[in-house]
């Protein structure tokens, strides 16, 4: 970085890629502005490269396949990761009901749902006030409390969450 006039007395100003930007060896965050520049470049003007010197395309094609090979290295990844997802058998299934198709919502929420938060929403259909009230719970001053999920399902839902962590990590301990 250029000297930038400052006294000796003074602290120098910080180096570009000093701020917000993880450690890494090579160039800095200037050498990705550098990138953007050049693929806007491409996108909008024709011809935009037959003002560069040729080390300086083959500069760019070296950045842009190290960007490519990143891209390739995350896309594995990724595919590894949802076929591990994919074979995993939870404990916890989504309710087998109609939620979205016209037949029962709440029939199919019966056993997640609380069975006050259920009874609140049975008796009170389209009046979402009324349900707040017939459930909510004032605990102190300001401090109000509902039921919303029954426990039965939360510790199942918990026990899915431990064994899929405990799964993915012996199938795929690097992601």
């Amino acid at each position: 970085m250029q000297d930038m006039g400052v006294a000796a007395s003074e602290p120098k100003p910080l180096a570009f890629s000093a701020i917000n930007e993880k450690s890494r060896s090579g160039g800095a965050c200037e050498s990705l502005a550098a990138l953007l520049h050049a693929t806007f470049g491409l996108d909008h003007y024709p011809n935009y490269l037959h003002r560069w010197a040729v080390s300086e395309i083959e500069d760019l094609e070296q950045q842009l396949e190290s960007q490519l090979s990143k891209v390739r290295e995350q896309k594995a990844q990724l595919q590894q990761w949802l076929q591990v997802l994919a074979e995993f058998q939870p404990v916890v299934r989504a309710p087998a009901g109609g939620l979205l198709s016209g037949e029962d919502p709440l029939g199919a929420l019966q056993g997640v749902l609380d069975a006050r938060l259920l009874a609140a929403l049975r008796g009170h259909p389209g009046q979402p006030e009324a349900v707040v009230k017939a459930v909510l719970r004032k605990e102190s001053p300001e401090v109000y409390s509902f039921p919303a999920l029954e426990p039965a399902f939360c510790a199942a839902l918990l026990e899915n969450a431990d064994r899929y962590w405990a799964f993915a990590r012996e199938r795929c301990p690097e992601v």
